[in-house]
């Protein structure tokens, strides 16, 4: 028994080897192209699939018989299907000769996407820069911000968008583009929005199955828009935050640190101290204030990219183009 599953064109593969009797799992819209031979010669050869039947066109010789299902414009069906065959005596086959397929859909692309350098306080005129990542076992044909907000305490929606913002082409092969990984930016400005609104936006991904396009979404991002005035608060209250962090956490640290640095620098061998263990002793000491000066280490990275990270976000929110 050869099987080969001829793939529907939109999938750029054409056609794939199935090995063995199964269960081979078939995406829909593709035709089995299906070629025995037997040991001795037949005078028939026939396919079944429960009560439908469907006649083996011979091959080279009487041994070899081939058939390719389904017809053109009829779907592939699913199940268990057997082979028929009898020789030029009249006698069938004894021992049963079987494969099973299944029928799969085209699975909905797959994305995963992220929000840089934005909190979930955004003001009107924000800018949402978002990396993404798409994938399809065939091809996309198109990514898109789907946005939709409300005004007020009802949980009715006021406003819906989808924004296109990629239509991949093809490889330089020829082939669709199945992987992309990617950033982009939704900004809010032309959506005319009001402080007080709640804003819900994903990004999604349409695939190439011509039946009808299948769409994957990725996490729903949920932001509310405030004034100007509110985000600076709520920035000022993160800034003020961190200084904390900055100065119980780091500074005093280390001026305590500096004290501890100095008392070992001070220290003098007591009698009935070897001088060996006195050094031994002086650098254990130091090794450990090594690891206080890490951890203040640490502490000052955080700290600071979270410095880094407002800026981004004043950035992004146009605050500094309202000045």
């Amino acid at each position: 028994l050869d099987l080969n599953v001829l793939m529907p064109d939109y999938t750029g593969i054409g056609q794939s080897e199935l090995q063995g009797t199964g269960p081979h799992s078939i995406l829909v819209g593709s035709r089995l192209e299906i070629e025995i031979q037997a040991n001795k010669s037949l005078s028939d050869a026939s396919l079944k699939l429960n009560e439908e039947v469907y006649a083996m066109q011979v091959g080279k010789n009487d041994t070899e018989f081939s058939l390719t299902i389904p017809g053109e414009g009829q779907p592939l069906v699913g199940g268990e299907y057997e082979f028929e065959l009898v020789d030029t005596a009249g006698m069938k086959g004894a021992r049963r000769s079987k494969f099973r397929v299944t029928v799969k859909d085209d699975d909905v692309p797959k994305i995963r996407a992220s929000l840089l350098g934005i909190s979930g306080l955004v003001s009107a005129r924000a800018n949402l820069p978002t990396s993404y990542q798409a994938v399809d076992a065939y091809g996309l044909t198109e990514l898109a911000f789907d946005a939709t907000w409300k005004t007020g305490d009802n949980d009715e929606k006021t406003g819906q968008r989808e924004i296109v913002f990629a239509e991949p082409s093809s490889r330089d092969d020829g082939l669709p583009v199945r992987q992309i990984k990617d950033f982009s930016e939704l900004d809010l400005e032309p959506l005319s929005l009001t402080p007080g609104t709640s804003f819900r936006f994903s990004v999604t991904a349409k695939d190439n199955y011509p039946a009808k396009a299948n769409v994957g979404r990725s996490q729903e991002f949920l932001l509310r828009i405030v004034t100007d005035e509110e985000l600076r608060a709520d920035l000022l209250r993160r800034e003020i935050e961190q200084r904390k962090a900055f100065d119980d956490q780091a500074y005093q640290v280390q001026l305590a640190l500096m004290t501890e640095v100095q008392a070992i620098a001070a220290r003098t061998r007591t009698k009935g101290v070897s001088q060996e263990d006195f050094d031994s002793q002086r650098e254990a000491a130091l090794i450990a204030l090594v690891r206080k000066q890490k951890g203040i280490g640490t502490v000052l990275d955080r700290v600071a990219n979270r410095f880094e990270e407002f800026l981004v976000e004043v950035k992004n929110n146009r605050l500094d183009e309202a000045e």
